[in-house]
């Protein structure tokens, strides 16, 4: 197993959408030099009319076994709602042989991960989440990141949401972006049903 450089990335973001209503984000990456690494999210978003607030906190924790795979686990909690735990698998696409070579030709990072949940009346027993990260698609002074998450409800129901951000930087401190939101069914805790755009800028620290 490689071991890499600690790191930590801190960010703030806000942002304004076409569903008429602005969000604050707050986050802070770490990974320590076994390549354990933990995230923390918090996020705020409110209506321009009621303001009213749904807020998101997230907690992750993982640790890689070896190239290909790792574990993780994580909890949640949105406003108005118990809180959830989840743990299961990375798998790590980079080392995967099937697409490492396709991955590295269009200078992409990507993972999936396999969660078990618990709470399974709020958003199902299973979730399967695939994030990926473009960099200077087409040699474009951009970057693309994003998830593509799949909610299993064994009562029914099953949930899709997808969303990316594609990414200008301005700065070393300062990024411009574009975020797509889709959602395949309304939730009262990911959002209404459809598209959503938003525009915003991140600071990096």
């Amino acid at each position: 197993m490689s071991h890499a450089n600690a790191v930590t990335i801190s960010r703030l973001q806000a942002r304004v959408s076409d569903a008429d209503t602005y969000s604050f984000t707050e986050s802070v990456f770490h990974r320590f030099e076994d390549g354990t690494y933990v995230l923390q999210i918090y996020d705020n978003e409110r209506d321009f009319d009621s303001r009213d607030s749904h807020e998101r906190h997230e907690l992750y924790l993982g640790r890689p076994i070896n190239d290909l795979l790792g574990w993780v686990v994580r909890g949640q909690k949105w406003s108005g709602s118990s809180a959830m735990a989840a743990a299961g698998l990375q798998l790590e696409l980079n080392h995967t042989p099937i697409v490492q070579s396709a991955l590295r030709s269009i200078n992409t990072r990507s993972f999936v991960q396999l969660f078990a949940r618990n709470r399974t009346e709020q958003l199902g027993n299973l979730e399967v989440l695939h994030y990926y990260h473009l960099k200077s698609p087409l040699g474009l002074p951009l970057e693309i990141r994003g998830n593509n998450v799949y909610y299993h409800r064994p009562q029914g129901g099953d949930l899709w949401n997808l969303w990316a951000d594609v990414i200008h930087p301005v700065h070393r401190h300062w990024d411009l972006y574009y975020r797509w939101n889709f959602l395949d069914k309304a939730d009262p805790l990911l959002g209404r049903q459809g598209h959503t755009s938003s525009l915003g800028f991140r600071f990096n620290f």
